[in-house]
């Protein structure tokens, strides 16, 4: 395959502009092993990838020198380069350390414990440049998101005007033939941002748009965390900026048998990872608000909090101020006290507010809040009225239009 292999319209590279003017994308394969492994079999399974361009980041811990498969690989592989830390740091530090030294307009990190097959990449890719909507991510191998005897679970939102372009009317890459295109397109669903069971399920077969990323770097990548792994962080934050395209493919290869996905079932674990995703969440709110619409962007600090059946049980209220330590700050500088609370007071039970009020200014809280409290339900009546008013002038309109 050459390196530009690709068609439009069924026009290959070469016919399209002069040899080497188009290119496509560079992926970033950033691998960042837990502990001590042998690399090699995951650096040979990257190298026989069928997508052209690509480029290999290993970021300590690396394998030791008597490693022949590695240390055979890092001197014939133009590809590779590998970052030596001499800190212990966690995944998401590492990650970003590799995320420096990428070039690559999309990323993908492993771990070292999932091995992607030869078409991996391809999928992805041919996924991101095909779908109808520009999502921060594509998933596959989301085996945690399926339920029993079901493909997906109800309560995912698909996205229902297809999810792929026509293979005559994008790029298409020349290692997916037709038919390999058409299962491709079968098998891609576009996720909406709200859809719930995505966020609580994360896979480690992602490829990232690498834009995506450089605006969710998390405020504290805590280094003393050597658990919190970067498909927690990210993934969730990925979906409720855009979305994502799910690829309903086997592409990768689990070592042990385990299932290709991430899960933390310590709680403490559980609550950091949480936090620093309401961390990103509100310091960046007032570039993400306009970005995704106010109503999006407030309903996402209540997607990222850990899912409850009753939001009026107690041991949800002390979970949710646990879990907003700080983080009302965050959206008070975003957005002022007044539209800080309306905007909560719509999504959290007054009682669960309130504690979460009172962990920030004390038990007793200032007059201006206790006002902000008591008009928000005048503003919230008066948000309808508006909303009422302006379809039916709508309507009126449309009526005009249609008649004789």
């Amino acid at each position: 395959m050459e390196r530009a292999d690709f068609s439009v319209g069924g026009i290959h590279a070469p016919e399209l502009a002069a040899p080497g003017a188009i290119a496509l994308p560079l992926l970033s394969f950033i691998i960042v092993p837990d502990q001590f492994l042998d690399l090699g079999p995951l650096i040979a399974a990257i190298d026989a990838q069928d997508y052209p361009r690509i480029e290999i980041i290993v970021v300590g811990p690396v394998a030791s020198d008597s490693d022949v498969s590695f240390a055979g690989q890092t001197e014939l592989n133009s590809r590779l380069q590998t970052v030596s830390l001499a800190e212990t740091l966690s995944p998401i530090e590492r990650g970003l350390a590799g995320l420096r030294l990428a070039n690559g307009e999309f990323i993908s990190f492993l771990d070292g414990d999932a091995v992607p097959r030869p078409n991996f990449a391809s999928a992805h890719i041919q996924a991101h440049l095909a779908s109808r909507h520009a999502v921060p991510l594509t998933l596959s191998d989301f085996t945690s998101m399926r339920a029993a005897g079901k493909d997906h679970p109800a309560s995912v939102a698909y996205l229902s005007d297809g999810s792929l372009m026509p293979s005559g009317k994008t790029i298409r890459l020349s290692c997916i033939d037709d038919a390999a295109y058409a299962t491709l397109s079968e098998r891609t669903e576009l996720v909406a941002p709200e859809a719930q069971d995505s966020i609580h399920s994360v896979a480690q077969g992602a490829i990232y748009r690498r834009f995506v990323l450089e605006l969710l770097h998390p405020i504290e990548p805590r280094s003393d965390i050597e658990t919190l792994s970067i498909p927690l962080h990210y993934q969730p934050l990925c979906i409720l900026l855009g979305g994502a395209a799910m690829i309903d493919l086997k592409l990768m290869t689990v070592s042990d048998g385990r299932a290709a996905t991430t899960t933390l079932t310590d709680e403490k674990l559980a609550t950091i990872a949480v936090r620093e995703k309401l961390k990103v969440w509100g310091a960046n709110g007032s570039d993400f608000s306009p970005r995704v619409g106010a109503k999006r962007y407030w309903s996402g600090i209540t997607a990222l909090l850990p899912l409850q059946s009753d939001t009026n049980d107690a041991t949800f209220s002390a979970r949710t101020t646990e879990l907003m330590a700080g983080q009302i700050a965050l959206l008070f500088a975003a957005f002022g006290e007044k539209q800080t609370i309306h905007h909560l007071d719509t999504l959290l039970p007054r009682p669960t507010l309130l504690s979460v009020l009172k962990q920030h200014y004390g038990s007793h809280l200032p007059l201006r809040i206790h006002w902000a409290l008591q008009s928000s339900p005048i503003r919230t009546m008066h948000e309808q009225i508006r909303l009422y008013l302006r379809a039916r002038r709508i309507r009126r309109r449309q009526a005009r239009k249609t008649s004789p």
